[in-house]
């Protein structure tokens, strides 16, 4: 407790009486006085006390020590920085002044005191400024600390006093909070009611490579969705405008024994292109050179190179087909080995290479196209084309990989050893696309982990019985979770008991009675404000806050979304989204001391 509460123990009782008085019947503002302190105008007198320039610029400093603010003026826009930090003044000193009314104490010797010991109030939590085991150094300090949040060592400690004030005022209404043993039950009810499931994910963007647009698909794409491709090349036109030289490459790579790291891919299956993702085993040289000879007789009799790359390929391009992009072959050239480069620039478009050998693999490439400049817009729209089919038709092999996965699942055979997730670190090359994953153990409420809101898997998964201990209980339908299709199987399940309520209980009342408390005490706090700025006890001036509140943001943002601001919206928030920054920020390592450089202001 504060020094006030150690000094007249005898009267928190009393306290606490008012405070619940102030809950239940509100407290009254009377108009505020006329005169407002010298200097420049305020943002907004609370009861005759002027929230100036100086009080906003110290509340940026100080929050921007501790946590950074967004050094994008859009973004300040989007989350009206400016408006948070001055709701944030306009809290504390709301609070501070509800407290002196009710008679509480906060002195600059109690702000004093807090300082000495190397902590701070900022958005209503205390933080320290000073290292653990670092001595308060009132020059530092000075120099340093007050310095940097741009504010006089009188007007620190007169904000820390008021920062003080609301605190104590917080704690003095959360204290009043009670949570009913009933209550309590359902909550732990509503925790402990939890399933671990194991799902695979089929994204139709991780199947789009393995389409094979011909021309009569992209023609009539082209017929049937050119108002939608136009639109389209509006959007991205920066990509087909003033181009450097390009080459579209494809090739087939087959990799022998001491590859580089991570140019090792898996031979894909086309016929089952999801489950036969493996790590192709090492070939020798004798072995690499026998495929790679295979592959270009193959292609020279007329099969389609994209096939025959689906087959045969190591590289990680076996999945598209072979499709390595548009690239610039200058430069620092196309990120294949220099022999391929070479070799790529002396063909003729459509024209196959010679076997080639570079860096531990045999390669051969094909030239697909050249481009250079501005790319005329029919070539630019029969490309969107190409790629709105890829991704259409993806979906639907997304959508039969999953139904297939589930018809796997009668037979018992376990989500995570039909589809093992990738080896390594980040599955190399030859990593699986679509794998098992686990979500760990969840609730009712809330999303799925890793999966987001998905309702019905949720429903299913608290509907599904409860396996047996080794095995799993598959969830017999595919779910559309955002642009995927899933393939689900409740592993584990765990139930609420009245052991587990009663070893939970003390810390679960801990955690409830804050909570509720935090959401009492920004109602409250809310309700108080918007009745003091209707008693005009609160008075803004309308001008100043929206030169505060305007941002300068480039032209082509101007339109884009901002929060609203006016007094009190954010009040009962404490800083909102920068206060929950910098709690992230203390929770990562401290806040540092006094030296480090200043943050700018508003």
């Amino acid at each position: 407790m504060l020094d006030f509460f150690r000094r007249s123990a005898t009267s928190v009782v009393s306290w606490v009486i008012l405070g619940v008085l102030a809950l239940a019947f509100g407290l009254s503002f009377g108009l505020p006085s006329d005169s407002i302190s010298f200097g420049a105008t305020p943002f907004v007198s609370v009861r005759g006390a002027a929230i100036g320039d100086a009080e906003v610029r110290y509340q940026f400093n100080a929050v921007g020590r501790v946590a950074p603010l967004p050094e994008s003026a859009a973004t300040r826009r989007f989350f009206n920085v400016n408006g948070i930090v001055l709701d944030a003044a306009v809290e504390r000193a709301l609070l501070a002044d509800v407290a002196r009314r009710l008679g509480l104490e906060a002195t600059v010797a109690d702000a004093e005191d807090l300082t000495l010991n190397g902590h701070v109030v900022i958005l209503g939590d205390t933080f320290r400024f000073l290292p653990e085991g670092q001595a308060f150094d009132y020059e530092r300090f000075r120099e340093g600390w007050l310095r940097e949040l741009q504010i006089s060592e009188k007007d620190y400690l007169e904000i820390q006093r008021d920062e003080v004030l609301a605190r104590t005022l917080r704690e003095l209404l959360a204290s009043a909070v009670t949570v009913a043993d009933d209550e309590l039950r359902r909550e732990y009810d509503r925790r402990a009611d939890r399933v671990d499931v194991t799902y695979v994910r089929f994204d139709p963007l991780a199947f789009a490579p393995l389409v094979d647009a011909d021309p009569a698909a992209i023609d009539g794409w082209l017929g049937a969705h050119r108002d939608e491709l136009e639109a389209e090349y509006t959007r991205q036109a920066a990509r087909f405008a003033k181009l450097p030289e390009q080459t579209r490459l494809r090739l087939v790579e087959v990799a022998f024994a001491a590859a580089p790291a991570g140019s090792a891919a898996p031979a894909v299956d086309a016929a089952a292109p999801a489950a036969a993702e493996v790590p192709a085993p090492a070939l020798d040289r004798d072995g690499a050179k026998a495929r790679i000879d295979a592959a270009r007789a193959r292609i020279a009799g007329g099969e389609d190179l994209r096939a025959v790359a689906r087959e045969l390929s190591t590289h990680r391009t076996a999945r598209a087909g072979g499709d390595y992009g548009w690239v610039s072959l200058s430069g620092t050239g196309s990120g294949l080995p220099t022999a391929v480069d070479d070799a790529a620039r002396a063909l003729a478009p459509g024209e196959l290479s010679p076997v080639l050998e570079a860096d531990g693999a045999y390669y051969l490439v094909r030239v697909d196209g050249r481009r250079q400049g501005d790319v005329p817009k029919d070539d630019a729209l029969r490309e969107l084309a190409e790629d709105a089919v890829a991704v259409a038709r993806g979906r639907d092999l997304a959508q039969q990989a999953a139904k297939d996965a589930l018809l796997g699942l009668a037979d018992g055979s376990p989500l995570m050893t039909a589809f093992p997730p990738p080896s390594g670190e980040s599955g190399g090359a030859g990593g699986a696309v679509t794998f098992a994953q686990t979500t760990g153990p969840f609730p009712r409420v809330g999303g799925v982990p890793g999966l987001g809101d998905a309702p019905k898997l949720q429903e299913a998964a608290f509907a599904a019985a409860s396996p047996e201990p080794g095995a799993t209980t598959p969830l017999g339908e595919v779910f559309e979770v955002g642009d995927a299709f899933v393939v689900a199987a409740v592993s584990a399940r765990e139930r609420p008991t009245d052991e587990g309520f009663a070893a939970e209980r003390p810390d679960l009342l801990t955690r409830v009675r804050e909570d509720k408390a935090r959401k009492v005490l920004s109602r409250w706090s809310a309700q108080r404000c918007e009745l003091a700025l209707g008693a005009r006890a609160i008075v803004p001036n309308a001008d100043k806050i929206t030169r505060l509140t305007t941002y300068d943001v480039a032209a082509d943002e101007a339109e884009s979304p901002a929060m609203k601001y006016s007094v009190c919206s954010r009040v009962g928030m404490r800083g909102d989204i920068l206060r929950t920054q910098l709690l992230t920020q203390q929770m990562m390592g401290g806040m540092g001391g006094p030296g480090a450089a200043p943050p700018a202001g508003p």
